[in-house]
């Protein structure tokens, strides 16, 4: 490729003069987080790289709330937007980025464990792009065990973007439930963690359904701050 861009370079035609924006975007990746050009390392710019660091998420299980949960990173910058393009493009670095580094945060297998996801809307399952499903691909190449198609949606349910949190719990409240019995260890997969209502419904289906151990693993939530 370094050959090409000398032989545009070094030519004086009206064509490689019209084509030299597009080998020089083409061979000068973009930020994955940003779109910035011209990253020196990809995938990411210094900024963001150093704004995803500073967001890891170091509190682990928060273990007093129903099911306990631990997030990655916090929903905050450079995060949000890896994870706001993720959510909307398929096939993007974005999403692939936060699977792989998902899969290497929850490390080897472990006996007994299965993994699932909240179910997807009908709006996300037409789509046919849903992350979450991305993620358990990902910790399936690993050699997980996982059940994408555990959780179902019983009903259709309005969106919860502009509710609170008692609005969106009781929006949701018995909207989801199991196709077959539940393993005994389960681990619910999804993108953000806003107030809890989606994570909590799917924990309760699952208990029904004979899950005894169900806790959650999520790619980022908002900082404590926000959620109090």
């Amino acid at each position: 490729m370094d050959y090409i861009l000398e032989f545009v370079q070094a030519s004086k035609t009206r064509a490689c003069d019209w084509a030299m924006p597009w080998i020089d975007a083409f061979l000068s990746p973009s930020c994955a987080a940003c779109q910035a050009p011209g990253v020196q390392k990809p995938p990411f710019c210094i900024a963001c790289a150093l704004s995803i660091e500073m967001a890891q998420d170091v509190h682990g299980y928060r273990s007093q709330e129903s099911p306990p949960w631990r997030a990655l990173w916090q929903y905050e910058e450079a995060v949000r937007k890896l994870v706001l393009l993720g959510k909307e493009n398929s096939g993007c670095a974005a999403a692939y980025w936060l699977a792989e580094q998902f899969a290497e945060q929850v490390g080897p297998p472990q006996l007994g464990r299965a993994w699932a996801m909240v179910p997807p809307s009908r709006k996300r399952r037409l789509s046919g792009w849903y992350l979450p499903e991305v993620l358990l691909s990902a910790l399936q190449s690993k050699g997980h065990y996982t059940n994408p198609r555990l959780l179902s949606r019983r009903n259709q349910r309005p969106g919860q973007a502009s509710q609170n949190a008692d609005e969106r719990l009781s929006n949701l409240c018995g909207s989801f439930t199991c196709r077959a019995a539940a393993p005994r260890q389960v681990v619910l997969v999804d993108d953000v963690r806003t107030t809890g209502a989606s994570l909590r419904e799917s924990a309760r289906a699952l208990r029904a359904a004979g899950a005894r151990d169900v806790r959650a693993l999520v790619l980022a939530a908002p900082p404590l701050r926000r959620l109090e």
